[in-house]
């Protein structure tokens, strides 16, 4: 990291550790979302993988809800 950038990181009173966690956080909210969006896209239109199971789209636009709302949630507890 840059010692210019780190110091006005420092300025705001942020760590090294508080800004990863933060990145980590919305890193995991955004892969979630991008995978909820080609499975319900899958879903709806059978169009990335030809809905080849209803089962295993359905699994996957569940997990994925649930993924990015514990990244949600972890992302809230930062602050």
């Amino acid at each position: 990291m840059n010692f210019k950038i780190q110091e006005l990181l420092y300025q705001f009173g942020e760590s090294e550790k508080k800004i990863m966690s933060k990145v980590l956080c919305i890193f995991a909210m955004a892969v979630s979302a991008i995978l909820f969006l080609l499975f319900l896209l899958d879903l709806v239109s059978a169009f990335p993988f030809g809905r080849v199971s209803l089962a295993m789209d359905l699994a996957f636009i569940l997990c994925s809800a649930v993924i990015g709302f514990f990244g949600y949630l972890t992302f809230r507890e930062q602050r």
